[in-house]
This record gives C-alpha cells, sequence and structure tokens, in this order.
C-alpha cells in the first residue's frame, strides 16, 4: 500500500490515495416502457445507462459496471462492485 500512496502522491500530490474510480453517463434513447423514467438523469436532463471501472495504479482493471440506471448516484453503483463488499 505504501507504495501505491507513494505513487500516487509522485504523479498527483494526492496524499494517502491507493486507486482511483471514475463513471460515466452514456446518453440512450427514452425506452418506451413503464420503466423509461429509472433511465432518467437529472442533471442533463436525458437518459442514461451509467458506467463505471475500477482501476489500480498498473491500470489493471478490477470491474466495469456499464448496464446502471442512469437514475442511480455513484455511491450505489459502487456499492454493487464485489471489491466493494469484500472490502
Amino acid at each position: 500500500m505504501e507504495v501505491i500512496m507513494t505513487r500516487f502522491k509522485q504523479w498527483f500530490q494526492l496524499l494517502l490515495m491507493q486507486g482511483a474510480i471514475d463513471g460515466t453517463h452514456v446518453h440512450i434513447t427514452k425506452s418506451k416502457t413503464r420503466f423509461a423514467e429509472n433511465y432518467y438523469y437529472f442533471k442533463t436532463r436525458g437518459y442514461s445507462i451509467v458506467a463505471q471501472a475500477i482501476m489500480d495504479i498498473k491500470k489493471k482493471n478490477h470491474g466495469c459496471l456499464c448496464w446502471t440506471l442512469g437514475s442511480i448516484n455513484d455511491n450505489l453503483v459502487l456499492q454493487k462492485f464485489n471489491l466493494y463488499k469484500q472490502a
């Protein structure tokens, strides 16, 4: 862990950082089903699914979710990862 934190400090001036998680919204066309509102993302006022990935300092992928409803926030998406559950 100390090696990882040292690299993050050297590269990005971030203390005590051990990894990175990022997500994005992939815009979709509104579905005609009754569940369409689950995909509504209020910040863009459009419909989307969320893609989120976890990678380590060596750019090793520890997981990716690409199906999550656009209305769900990043924290709830993270909780769906097995890595989160194991931690």
